[in-house]
């Protein structure tokens, strides 16, 4: 290092975005189930990107991303949210879970929809 002192981050030795990333589609742009279902198995291979954190016990954020059509769930682009949650396996506790989320979003004048 020729007696520089020398940073401890290098961002370009040290710099990493995520530990994986994985992309699926139709070479043609049509939409298909079978492309999110290798994509979801895509996801489900990596266990500690697919919503299992280094704890076991808690979500990372891993999921996929894909676009909507307008008019998908029957209302205008801008009128709804579409969210993923990966409840416990224990039934009371997905109960509570569930009674959880739907509070969290009635203090934000939201609903959950069945």
């Amino acid at each position: 290092m020729d007696g520089a002192r020398r940073n401890l981050y290098d961002p370009r030795r040290d710099e990493r975005d995520a530990c994986g990333i994985g992309f699926v589609a139709d070479v043609h742009g049509r939409p298909s189930r079978a492309v999110l279902d290798a994509a979801l198995g895509g996801l489900e291979r990596l266990r500690h990107r697919g919503a299992v954190a280094a704890d076991a016990r808690t979500g990372d954020g891993a999921g996929v991303l894909l676009p909507l059509a307008e008019g998908f769930f029957g209302a205008p682009m801008g009128q709804f949210g579409v969210a993923m949650a990966f409840l416990p396996a224990d039934p009371e506790a997905a109960k509570r879970a569930r009674r959880a989320v739907e509070e969290a979003l009635a203090t934000e004048d939201l609903r959950l929809a069945r």
